[in-house]
């Protein structure tokens, strides 16, 4: 993608100006979550990928759950909440790992939650997940500010690895879930769904809504 939508690039000046306030504290639900500066906020006007994924968690009693790019910890801390006995959370940046585990302390579920610097399954134990909760960046955008590279997937990559390597982490009837939006336009459902198809998935839209112009949905993907 050659341009940035709207959207992107209000949402950049949105964290730019909460990066101004330094470290700030939000409540989703029970749970307390304090955001570093340029750690994507899990609770914003823009964040539709963070909250619709989490209101649609359901049960997850006893099981094992990963969480890949988990920023400030909140889908980690919600899968623990909704009853997952384990939680691995990861992510590449240094600041959104400490940001996560300051929350996970906050929270007191340091019992549950493992936290692990990895480039998405670069240092993940296979331990047969039995849910893989993937919020990836939406925007196919080589985005030159690495403050702002929680928002772009240049070339798709992360996606790619995700659905080349995602089998050898999960268990027999393990799911990926993710939120996606056409905010490079209706091609971008189509360019997600045949990657997943390609690699021998199939899926369900959980949900399908509009907000800020978009269409998003709410995919759950599994083993054909």
């Amino acid at each position: 993608m050659d341009k940035l939508p709207k959207i992107t690039n209000d949402f950049k000046k949105y964290i730019e100006e909460k990066a101004k306030i330094g470290n700030y504290s939000i409540k989703f639900g029970e749970l307390k979550i304090l955001v570093f500066p340029y750690v994507f906020p899990p609770k914003s006007v823009f964040s539709q990928s963070s909250q619709t994924l989490i209101k649609s968690f359901g049960n997850l009693s006893g099981q094992t759950v990963l969480d890949l790019g988990t920023g400030t910890g909140i889908q980690a801390l919600c899968a623990a909440k909704a009853g997952a006995t384990k939680v691995i959370a990861s992510d590449i940046e240094k600041n959104a790992l400490n940001c996560a585990r300051k929350n996970i302390k906050i929270n007191k579920l340091q019992d549950i939650i493992e936290v692990i610097e990895s480039d998405l399954f670069e240092k993940i134990p296979k331990v047969g997940f039995d849910l893989i909760i993937a919020n990836l960046p939406i925007i196919d955008f080589n985005e030159p500010n690495p403050k702002f590279h929680s928002l772009s997937d240049p070339n798709y990559r992360l996606h790619i690895n995700l659905f080349q390597n995602a089998a050898k982490y999960l268990n027999r009837n393990g799911k990926i879930r993710l939120i996606h939006a056409n905010l490079e336009g209706n091609k971008a459902f189509k360019k997600l769904e045949n990657l997943a198809s390609n690699n021998a998935y199939i899926y369900d839209i959980l949900e399908e809504s509009r907000a800020l112009g978009y269409i998003w949905r709410n995919y759950c993907f599994k083993l054909k």
